[in-house]
């Protein structure tokens, strides 16, 4: 049993004794060993200076550069919409610069051109007379001034009498208040002439302003009155809108709006046409 014993534990030596020459052994391989790593093949690209571009999505809406709201200086009734009763005015339809939008009845318009010029005639003949007046009072006035010299003179010489030289300077003064009144008159007739020119410069321009015209051109947006309806100024008649040049107008959150700056280039998508050209 003892023998069996002594030949377990001599076996058990010699294995750990082997177990440790295998393990130093491999240490020193390991401190000798070289390892060798092969490079991976790759790409090379050029790096070049780009814009910087961010795509984000608003909400806006589309307006028109301009839109005007038509209307008449002058009170009036509606006599027609359009460049003619044949052509009514109406909605969506595109005008040109200068086109009848609509026209009042001028009937009063007229009257009043033509009172004006009657008015101007009486004003011209009113200058006329007292034009006239003063001539000839200004004539009978050196009349009445070399009378009264010549009768001072014989009154120098005991030629005539006192009375006679009294009725030669009342003959003067008469004559002069009579010439200051004509100068008066013919004031008053310049002022009426000017007057009677404005109104009918006034006149005229009311006339004209029965006719109105588009001031662009533009799209009908809404046309609000009617053939026959009476007007006052300002009331609206037509709205045009140019659609022709168009403004985009934009709300922003304010956390994006350090995005933005004055000045910046800006490329708009606009979603609802792009479905429309989908479909």
């Amino acid at each position: 049993m003892k023998a069996r014993l002594v030949i377990i534990l001599v076996f058990a030596a010699a294995l750990g004794s082997l177990g440790l020459v295998i393990y130093y052994r491999a240490q020193e391989v390991v401190g000798t060993m070289t390892v060798v790593v092969k490079p991976a093949a790759v790409r090379s690209l050029t790096l070049t200076a780009g814009p910087y571009a961010v795509t984000e999505s608003f909400y806006g809406l589309i307006e028109a550069r301009a839109k005007v709201d038509m209307a008449f200086q002058v009170s009036g009734r509606i006599d027609n919409l359009g460049t003619s009763r044949d052509r009514p005015l109406a909605e969506n339809q595109r005008v040109q610069k200068g086109d009848v939008i609509a026209r009042l009845e001028p009937q009063r318009y007229e009257a009043a051109v033509e009172q004006a010029k009657a008015t101007i005639e009486t004003a011209k003949a009113a200058m006329a007379t007292a034009s006239a007046q003063i001539a000839q009072v200004n004539a009978e006035l050196q009349d009445a001034k070399s009378e009264l010299k010549k009768l001072e003179q014989l009154k120098f010489r005991d030629a005539t009498t006192e009375r006679e030289v009294e009725k030669a300077e009342f003959r003067v003064t008469h004559a002069r208040a009579r010439l200051d009144a004509a100068r008066a008159s013919l004031s008053s007739a310049q002022a009426a002439y000017r007057s009677a020119r404005a109104e009918a410069s006034m006149a005229n321009i009311n006339l004209q302003d029965t006719i109105l015209k588009a001031p662009m051109d533009a799209v009908v947006a809404a046309v609000p009155a009617e053939v026959g309806q009476m007007v006052h100024d300002g009331d609206a008649v037509a709205t045009l809108v140019d659609l022709d040049h168009v403004k985009l107008a934009v709300g922003v959150v304010e956390r994006k709006v350090p995005l933005l700056r004055e000045g910046q280039t800006v490329s708009v998508d606009l979603l609802a046409l792009s479905s429309q050209a989908d479909l």
